[in-house]
């Protein structure tokens, strides 16, 4: 819409003709906002280097972002726990590294890129738990410090994916790729000729583009998980399962509300705000639902 048009040009009118466009396209509001605020940001640090008028910023910081309830924009909804069940339905389709990296994240509420990124240099073994202190973290940038407790449950799990060397991720991705490999090729029912085996080697690319990492990365992470939910599905619908009873779809965000609410159930606001590593408590609460229970019950006596 504004490819030609320079920085000098493009005002707050312009700003909101291309925020209606998004809208129509029916993109969220949050998204919508995000985008948004990533025009605002691009102009502020063209400001900072002098390259357009120093108005432009403010000029566009003018410029609300859309609120709930008063924009046609779509309200996705909001992100809540997965349910333990539903992880234990899906687990027989999951990888064991995969399956592995899951229930460590239950178990101790860790983001998806601190799983992916675990490794045994960053964890100090001398107290009776685990204190994991991953070296890239969401705030580091603000110069806060991240030590996440492992208990004696979630610590037999990465023991059994050790690697050799300390600096080594405990979950290789890489390692992962040749052992399904391998477990296919040796279930084989015929295995292949020898002519066979030469034409594939001859076929196979000397430098290929793409090779397996060594550790998980979020999106790939996600990404499994998203494919064993669907295979899970498949099956349900192979059984004649009705559509009702088949599984919703989930992502590794949600294991830190499940872990929240749960925290927040049995041991109050205040400790899942320290497991969760938030500076204020009404971050804590997006992630942990509220327990009804006791609400109920006061209810239920006063009423």
């Amino acid at each position: 819409m504004f490819g030609p048009t320079t920085a000098r040009e493009f005002g707050s009118l312009a700003f909101k003709r291309l925020r209606e466009a998004l809208v129509k396209r029916k993109v969220s509001r949050g998204v919508v906002n995000d985008w948004c605020g990533l025009v605002k940001r691009i102009t502020r640090w063209a400001v900072e280097n002098e390259l357009p008028p120093a108005d432009r910023w403010e000029v566009l910081r003018a410029v609300r972002g859309l609120t709930r309830g008063r924009t046609e924009a779509p309200e996705p909804e909001p992100v809540g726990p997965v349910l333990v069940v539903h992880v234990d339905r899906t687990a027989p389709f999951l990888n064991p590294v995969v399956w592995a990296m899951a229930r460590v994240q239950l178990f101790t509420g860790m983001r998806p890129g601190e799983i992916c990124r675990i490794r045994p240099c960053e964890i100090d073994r001398n107290g009776s738990g685990w204190l994991f202190t991953p070296q890239h973290h969401k705030t580091k940038w603000k110069g806060r410090n991240r030590t996440i407790p492992i208990g004696k449950q979630a610590q037999e799990i990465p023991a059994a994916f050790s690697p050799d060397s300390p600096e080594a991720f405990y979950f290789n991705a890489r390692q992962m790729v040749n052992e399904s490999r391998s477990r296919r090729s040796s279930a084989r029912r015929i295995q292949r000729y020898p002519s066979q085996i030469k034409r594939n080697d001859a076929k196979r690319k000397v430098n290929p583009q793409r090779h397996p990492a060594e550790r998980y990365s979020t999106r790939s992470y996600s990404y499994a998980i998203a494919r064993a939910v669907e295979k899970c599905n498949a099956a349900l619908i192979t059984a004649g399962v009705p559509v009702e009873d088949h599984l919703p779809h989930w992502s590794p965000n949600q294991f830190r509300h499940t872990f929240a609410t749960r925290v927040r159930k049995e041991y109050g606001l205040e400790a899942a705000q320290v497991m969760l590593d938030h500076a204020r408590a009404d971050v804590t609460q997006i992630y942990a639902e509220r327990n009804l229970t006791i609400a109920v019950k006061v209810a239920t006596e006063i009423g």
